[in-house]
């Protein structure tokens, strides 16, 4: 059995993919012509970010299944997929924790104004702010995060936060409602607290990448 990685993997990524027991060929993903070529008597195709269209799939006659290493099946043409009675697998939760982890870190660089703290210090006046800024710095505990979520990543979030000893305020929007309103509610219960502050953590099994 052959597969495919349409993908710019690290040489670390590639020694552990040598070492599987499944001839498994890695293409960068932007060279789209070497992929045709791998792709054409390939069985199964492992798929990150690259869309699966229709055309990809009639290059591949060989192929059985398409593998995608995340959770979003909207960049792969399911149509055409189910036309050729090819399978297509995902891994809901996969990247759960590290969702919640990135979303968890812009809230800390956002209220210790990282970024531009950064840009400062490097520029040799990290020391020397201006008076003004530091009214706007703060830690996250005591705070009130509001959580507009999807998914697991929700949830993983709301675990990471407890911990900062930080009041949680959730709403889970069902999947058919638009976010205008679910956000609109959350933003008037945060705000009805002092210095609340609202994240969205999305991402998590609804068949889309965020």
């Amino acid at each position: 059995m052959k597969a495919v990685l349409q993908y710019r993997a690290s040489p670390g990524l590639q020694r552990r993919i040598a070492a599987l027991d499944v001839d498994t060929v890695v293409v960068d993903e932007t060279d789209t012509d070497a992929f045709l070529r791998a792709v054409h008597d390939a069985e199964v195709l492992l798929h990150v970010l690259e869309p699966v269209t229709a055309a990809v799939i009639d290059a591949a006659p060989r192929l059985r299944l398409i593998q995608k290493i995340g959770i979003g099946v909207n960049t792969i043409d399911l149509d055409a997929a189910r036309r050729r009675g090819i399978a297509v697998c995902n891994m809901p939760g996969t990247n759960t924790q590290a969702v919640a982890e990135m979303t968890l870190l812009l809230m800390l660089a956002t209220l210790r104004r990282v970024a531009q703290l950064d840009g400062l210090t490097r520029a040799g006046r990290g020391w020397s702010i201006e008076p003004g800024m530091a009214d706007d710095l703060g830690e996250l505990a005591g705070r009130t995060v509001g959580l507009v979520g999807f998914g697991g990543g929700r949830a993983a979030l709301g675990a990471d936060i407890a911990g900062d000893r930080c009041h949680g305020n959730l709403h889970q929007p069902a999947r058919r409602r638009g976010l205008a309103d679910p956000l609109r509610a959350v933003l008037r219960n945060a705000a009805a607290r002092r210095r609340a502050l609202t994240a969205s953590a999305a991402g998590g099994g609804d068949g889309t990448d965020h």
